[in-house]
């Protein structure tokens, strides 16, 4: 029954573990940034799919819906730079200095 409600290939978060999760993306050649990256964290306690198979008449009977909360989200912002470029220096350490 747990496998169902988790379903195959589904990241599942158990109650006081953690996780995280790396992404790649390609940035074609020529972008300019600064690029806005948005990731929102959701949460459902059980996969609509689980529930329609399970209790396929729950929401129209009972009125109970199971929806998608968004626990938490972040927005970076990546500066571009040209790979061709030397180095960016932190503050106070110009070249020379």
């Amino acid at each position: 029954m747990w496998k169902k409600a988790g379903g195959e290939n589904q990241r599942i978060i158990f109650p006081k573990y953690s996780d995280q999760q790396v992404y790649a993306l390609a940035i074609p050649e020529g972008t300019m940034g600064p690029l806005t990256v948005k990731a929102e964290l959701n949460f459902r306690r059980y996969r609509q799919e689980f529930l329609d198979l399970v209790v396929p008449e729950m929401e129209t009977e009972a009125g109970f819906y199971q929806p998608t909360v968004t626990h938490d989200s972040a927005i970076k912002h990546i500066v571009l730079r040209d790979p061709t470029a030397a180095p960016a220096q932190p503050p106070g350490h110009e070249a020379g200095q």
